[in-house]
């Protein structure tokens, strides 16, 4: 038997290799998991992880994503990770540069337990995958996913709700401004403790409920309020509002006119939908009518929304030419005054692709307001496609700015559903209802200066929009959150109500009213 010693030590020693693997954590009590499906799960977050490698912003290396996205799959499967996970990610790599293997046998031992199967697995995988990425990157659901394009026509009651049957009612997650909901006085927060005479159950949550209903009868109560309030909303097609301004009338158009006697208007925009620009554009165009002298373009807490759009309604302000780039060259503005000899001048902002061309926009477009003077209004929570158009209007001498500076989101964001269809991430296998949202550009200001702040960014570097140092206005983190809260209630208030709010008198919002006294004198 003196033969066979070597043969057992060879055996005992493998074995021990495989259990005490720094990947491997064992066969866990839960329902073991056969290769085939471990090696697709394999296939599709190798798959992601080179489509997100070509096509974020940043070269971001495999390892980093690599690990990210195990991390987020042991954390799913509540296994600790392993000490060793980190030097294996670097060295465990087959002859492709792929972790497929890796990828396949940490798959396998962590089993089928409740948390990780079907698709859980992948899903726990790629959202732990985003944290190696910029906070705008995320993995979305099918509802998420198809909720994505606003710019549909919009039709029902405009309101969604969430469940909160164990105490008794719904409660009103968010009322689209313009719709049935809104125009009945309904908001966030409400309850609704009826529906058409019976008390309200979970599948109301759910929008297709409603989709085959015209009429709705709800027993509301407001938080705060004394009492119930019956209301009935009929279904209708309606764009929710983007453009916004001082306060409703009675049939809920707006009044724009902040200062009738100078001329002066507040337009509020909350958001930069494909609808957005023409929403706008006929705003100014009654207002000229009425002989408007001076805008105040009101972009607080506006989170952004869509690239064009943005591009779009900053050009409704911009002239063929502005006189920003003709001035002397700096290290600011050489690139734009090439373009202007160049005779490709591009005055709004470009974005840059790591796999493509950039993207100037259009070009040689005048706009229809190029010499209405303008104060921009911005906070901290002036973001994105809010910031596209105040640094465009800055960087062309079209506008003062006002407030404070913005929050310095500079990148541009593509949703890919992660299908094995071209529009998608193009995958072996696909993930059926899963889409991922991907930081794929990044802004230009007209001068060529940054926009968008990095984690490492110094507040002395170049990002986001500064006021101009004469128009700088700070409020308090408390004065802040109450006047956003007060601009939602001026938002949601029927025209029809008699209500009395906080913005009903201008001097509760100090710095509108600063702004107010700076365009004055400007149009005197």
């Amino acid at each position: 038997m003196r033969w066979f010693k070597p043969f057992i030590a060879l055996f005992l020693a493998c074995g021990l290799a495989r259990a005490t693997h720094p990947t491997s954590i064992g066969r866990p009590s839960s329902p073991p998991l056969n290769r085939v499906a471990a090696r697709q799960f394999a296939l599709q977050l190798q798959e992601v992880i080179v489509r997100v490698m070509q096509r974020y912003i940043r070269p971001v290396e495999p390892t980093v994503l690599a690990e990210a996205a195990l991390n987020g799959l042991y954390e799913a499967a509540q296994v600790p990770i392993p000490t060793t996970l980190h030097a294996d990610v670097r060295t465990v790599i087959d002859k492709e540069g792929h972790y497929l293997s890796l990828f396949t046998r940490i798959r396998e031992d962590l089993g089928n337990p409740p948390s990780l199967r079907g698709d859980k697995a992948i899903r726990a995988s790629l959202k732990g995958l985003t944290n190696a990425l910029d906070p705008f990157c995320a993995v979305l659901n099918q509802e998420e996913g198809s909720s994505t394009d606003r710019s549909e026509m919009k039709s029902g009651f405009g309101m969604t709700m969430v469940d909160s049957t164990t105490l008794g009612s719904l409660v009103v997650k968010s009322v689209a401004l313009g719709g049935p909901a809104q125009r009945a006085g309904i908001r966030p927060g409400d309850q609704i403790t009826q529906f058409t005479g019976q008390p309200p159950n979970a599948r109301m949550t759910d929008p297709a409920y409603f989709s085959n209903l015209e009429r709705v009868e709800f027993t509301v109560i407001h938080p705060g309020t004394p009492g119930a309030r019956k209301i009935v909303l009929q279904s209708e097609s309606f764009d929710p509002e983007t453009v916004t301004g001082v306060t409703r009338r009675y049939d809920n158009s707006w009044e724009y006119f902040l200062s009738p006697e100078h001329g002066i208007a507040q337009v509020r925009i909350l958001a930069f939908d494909a609808g957005t620009v023409d929403e706008l554009a006929r705003v100014l165009k009654h207002l000229k009518e009425q002989n408007l002298r001076g805008l105040i373009l009101d972009l607080r807490w506006c989170p952004g929304g869509y690239l064009d759009p943005s591009r779009e309604v900053a050009g409704l302000f911009l002239g063929d030419y502005n006189p920003a780039f003709f001035v002397l060259p700096t290290p600011a503005n050489t690139m734009a005054l090439a373009d202007v000899h160049l005779d490709d001048h591009c005055n709004n902002a470009s974005v840059w692709y790591r796999d493509g061309e950039p993207d100037r926009g259009s070009k040689h477009l005048p706009g229809s307001y190029p010499n209405l003077p303008i104060i921009v209004m911005v906070n901290g929570e002036t973001s994105g496609g809010a910031e596209l158009v105040a640094a465009v209007l800055q960087d062309n001498r079209r506008a003062r700015i006002s407030g404070q500076r913005t929050r310095g989101k500079g990148t541009v964001q593509r949703y890919f559903k992660l299908t094995g269809e071209e529009a998608g991430m193009q995958l072996t296998v696909p993930i059926p209802g899963v889409t991922f949202k991907l930081s794929t550009g990044m802004l230009l200001r007209p001068s060529g200066k940054n926009l968008n702040r990095l984690p490492d960014s110094k507040p002395t570097d170049d990002w986001g929009v500064r006021p101009d140092l004469d128009l700088e206005y700070r409020v308090s983190a408390e004065l802040d959150h109450r006047l956003r809260d007060w601009w939602q209630w001026q938002n949601l208030r029927p025209g029809t109500s008699n209500e009395s709010l906080p913005l009903d008198d201008p001097t509760n919002d100090p710095q509108r009213q600063a702004a107010l006294r700076t365009l004055i004198d400007m149009v005197k």
